[in-house]
């Protein structure tokens, strides 16, 4: 996933690395799932996202990490992703400064 980001801050995503967010997003949303919620009080049930098998499956802590990336990477953020300019650092973040220069 770092080299993905990498890749897009540096200005561009390759058709490699869409097909990696892809496989991602893929393994992810497979798993993801709506559930009844029962809403106190009020007699009737609200619906909440659930990621199913989550307690079973030790990759589970990486679907809602890949399901956020793909939805940064195709946000009106993705532009402002930037990679720490420090020597050992590697960060990546979303850069909202006001001229978008900060390093």
């Amino acid at each position: 996933m770092r080299r993905v980001f990498h890749e897009i801050a540096g200005g561009g995503l390759s058709e490699p690395a869409c097909g990696e967010i892809n496989e991602w997003l893929s393994a992810s949303l497979a798993r993801l799932g709506v559930e009844p919620v029962p809403r106190f009080g009020r007699g009737s049930v609200a619906e909440r996202w659930r990621w199913r098998g989550a307690t079973a499956a030790l990759d589970s802590p990486l679907w809602p990490v890949a399901w956020s990336a793909a939805r940064l990477v195709t946000s009106d953020e993705s532009p402002r992703l930037r990679v720490c300019a420090g020597p050992d650092c590697g960060w990546v973040y979303v850069d909202r400064s006001r001229n978008g220069l900060r390093r």
